[in-house]
């Protein structure tokens, strides 16, 4: 799949909506052509924001609100809009618990000896 990545750094709240609605034509034009369609109740928009300065923009693509989210999961890894490891750190946190658990339950019915 052909990905673009675009980074708009521009704090004109019009702009950034009309390159996002740009590329959200695109994205459909490129499904559409390999067959494919663009559920857009499943698409969220992850704004990266600072610690001091932190402005939601509302985004819409053919009359459908794209909703923000705060958090999202690529490749296995929780992305934050802050780009901090807290999300991920939890998740992993969580996992990492229940595989100790699992391991202290069953090492006394286990052998040491391979």
């Amino acid at each position: 799949m052909e990905d673009i990545s675009i980074i708009v750094t521009n704090t004109n709240d019009k702009h950034l909506k009309i390159v996002m609605n740009e590329i959200f034509m695109y994205k459909n034009k490129w499904f559409k052509t390999n067959l494919l369609s663009l559920k857009l109740s499943k698409t969220h928009s992850l704004e990266f924001n600072t610690r001091y300065f932190n402005d939601n923009i509302n985004v819409c693509y053919n009359n459908h609100r794209i909703s923000n989210t705060t958090h999202t999961k690529f490749w296995g890894l929780i992305i934050d809009d802050t780009l901090s490891w807290k999300y991920h750190i939890d998740q992993i946190k969580t996992k990492l618990n229940s595989a100790c658990f699992a391991i202290k339950s069953v090492k006394s019915v286990l052998s040491q000896e391979l």
